[in-house]
Order: C-alpha cells, then structure tokens, then sequence
C-alpha cells in the first residue's frame, strides 16, 4: 500500500510519521515510520482470514489534525480444503428409487470459509445421480440427487472435490421391494 502527502498546494511532504492498522483482522506492517522524500508512506498488508469487506486505517500525523483515511478491499476465500456433509446422509429409500432428500455437501477454505462455484464430483458405487458434477451455491453447498441401485442393504456415494484428497463418503440403505401377492382362484375337487 502507498500514500502520499502533500501539503495543501501539492507539494510532497517528506519526514511525516504514518501508522498503519489493519481494523478487521490481519496485519499492516509499515516498510518504514515517515514519509520519503517524495512524500510516499509504504506498507504491507495482509488480509485477515474471513472473507468480505476489510478495513485499514491510515493516520498521517497528528490525529488531532489530520483525520484519519480508511481504505477497504475485498477478501475472498482461499483453495477449497475442506468438504463436508450438511445433510442427506443415512437416509433410506426403495431399491431403484430416488431418495427423498437430497446430498448436500459444503466446500470450505482452511479457515472455514464457504466457497461458491466450486465443482463437486458425485460417484455412486451403484443407482445413479442427476447430474455426476454438481457446483456449490453462494453458501459454498453443492445439492445432489441420489436414486440407489437395484440391490437391498447399503449403499454408498463418494463426493469429491478437487483439489481436496480426502473424499467423503455417504452411505443410505435400499430397501427391498414388497412382496407381491397374486391369488388365484381354488377350483372345488370333482367327486369321484
């Protein structure tokens, strides 16, 4: 980051002190106290860890005269680390049917952050799914449908998403389908 001071006709102001402070997390750190000959103050700034709108208060001189400058920027969320299950797990359903809910997932940055528009990868060791790459919504959870496969018992889903190595596994059970019954009429025996 780089300010500049002038005094009211344009003319650069060298020797001025500046503080930095990062106000919603992070760190600024000043690459030196006072302004340069060109009347330019320098400093780093590194981000906090949630996403959104993030302050930093600039103050040149002496506060009681010079009120303080405030830049913003924007965080975004880093590499998609972490993949979990919101809901839809456990769930079970007729063989060869659609679960009634579906498989919700959400992909995180390592800070906990939700990250949209990431893609997910849904793999069912048997039935099928709607759509086998699903994308996160603004709150970083991607939705998938799920219709087992034709044998009872458990079943199971893997979710991925790239580039976290660790997948996630939902299971659901298929239930069987009811017997059914069919009667057929009983003819009377004839006398002999």
């Amino acid at each position: 980051m780089v300010v500049s001071v002038t005094d009211s006709t344009g003319a650069p102001l060298a020797d001025i002190p500046v503080d930095w402070l990062a106000l919603d997390g992070g760190k600024a750190s000043a690459i030196a106290e006072r302004t340069d000959s060109l009347g330019h103050a320098r400093a780093t700034w590194k981000l906090g860890s949630k996403t959104g709108s993030q302050r930093l208060r600039v103050q040149v001189g002496d506060s009681r005269e010079i009120p303080a400058l405030t830049i913003k920027s924007k965080a975004e969320p880093g590499r998609p680390y972490s993949l979990s299950l919101v809901s839809g797990a456990g769930q079970s359903g007729g063989v060869s049917s659609a679960l009634k809910a579906p498989i919700a997932v959400r992909v995180s940055d390592r800070f906990g952050n939700r990250i949209s528009g990431a893609p997910v990868v849904l793999r069912p060791e048997s039935g099928s799914v709607g759509d086998s790459t699903v994308t996160t919504d603004s709150a970083g959870i991607a939705y998938g449908r799920w219709t087992l496969g034709s044998a009872a018992g458990t079943q199971r889903l893997t979710v991925l998403a790239s580039p976290i190595e660790k997948e996630l596994v939902v299971t659901a059970k298929g239930l069987p389908a009811a017997p059914r019954v069919s009667a057929s009429p009983v003819l009377p025996r004839r006398a002999r």
